[in-house]
């Protein structure tokens, strides 16, 4: 059978309901461990199933943007917000 890896949110009623998916398939003899980038271990580990700790998620990749003032500075934060993207 498989060995699947399963990843998922921290987010409550996402991980419980995963558990039933888990479940169903480590009855059909495949082999699943979960991971997740939040630490969710405790609640994997009691319902048995085997857990991997991801790297922490970097949710601001994009370095802040200087205080703008001024009559233009809306126009400057989208201007700097268009570099940033490209």
């Amino acid at each position: 059978m498989a060995r699947i890896l399963y990843i998922t949110s921290s987010l409550t009623g996402i991980v419980h309901a995963s558990f039933e998916v888990v479940s169903r398939l480590e009855e059909a003899g495949h082999e699943v461990t979960y991971a997740c980038p939040w630490d969710i271990r405790d609640k994997v580990v009691r319902q048995g199933f085997d857990y991997i700790q991801l790297a922490e998620v970097d949710n601001y990749p994009a370095p802040d943007l200087p205080p703008l003032h001024g009559p233009l500075a809306k126009l400057k934060r989208i201007r700097a917000l268009k570099s940033q993207a490209q």
